[in-house]
């Protein structure tokens, strides 16, 4: 299981949820309490929103020597590429990010667009994936996604390595139960 903060992004029907989905999948079977906004997620979890999140940053609770893994899909929801440094939403998750490894947590986050999410969120990040879905529509092989990764220095954003891998049927035949993908996340009201 890769360690730190992963960014996930690609088109609409890449598959970035679904991979999301296989790495909680894989921390709960490696015994990490599991926290996401995927409501569809049926991998057993904690829900968490944005309101969540930012009380996490200024009153934690998740500390402890337990391992966590959280997923946040659609994060430009909450953590708007566009919106100013000094937005305090944006402030707080930046704190919270920043320190999750001093909290045994991994977090894994999804958004459509590389610029999704803030940078100085992006900043923070370990690993990258790009996913790419191919449609096949045969006999063999009726649909495959490729994921190309990138694992990130924490200053320069220079490259150490990378790869890309593949899912094909088998997999997908596996993870379908665990994740409704007609699932639509709504942004959360400011108030």
């Amino acid at each position: 299981m890769r360690q730190g903060l992963t960014f996930i992004y690609g088109d609409m029907g890449s598959g970035k949820s679904l991979h999301g989905v296989l790495d909680a999948y894989i921390a709960y079977s490696l015994g990490h309490k599991v926290y996401s906004n995927m409501k569809s997620l049926r991998v057993p979890h904690e829900f968490v929103d944005l309101w969540t999140l930012l009380e996490e940053a200024e009153h934690p609770r998740l500390g402890g020597q337990e391992k966590k893994f959280m997923l946040l899909d659609e994060v430009q929801t909450i953590a708007d590429g566009y919106a100013p440094p000094s937005n305090p939403y944006i402030r707080k998750l930046r704190i919270l990010f920043s320190q999750f490894r001093k909290r045994h947590i991994n977090l894994d986050y999804i958004s459509q667009f590389s610029t999704g999410p803030h940078y100085s969120l992006r900043h923070l990040t370990n690993n990258l994936i790009a996913c790419d879905a191919i449609y096949n529509f045969g006999e063999d092989e009726p649909i495959r996604i490729d994921y190309y990764w990138t694992e990130l220095k924490r200053h320069g954003m220079s490259k150490m390595r990378h790869g890309a891998y593949s899912w094909t049927r088998d997999m997908f035949t596996f993870l379908y139960p665990l994740y409704d993908t007609f699932e639509i996340t709504e942004a959360p009201t400011i108030e």
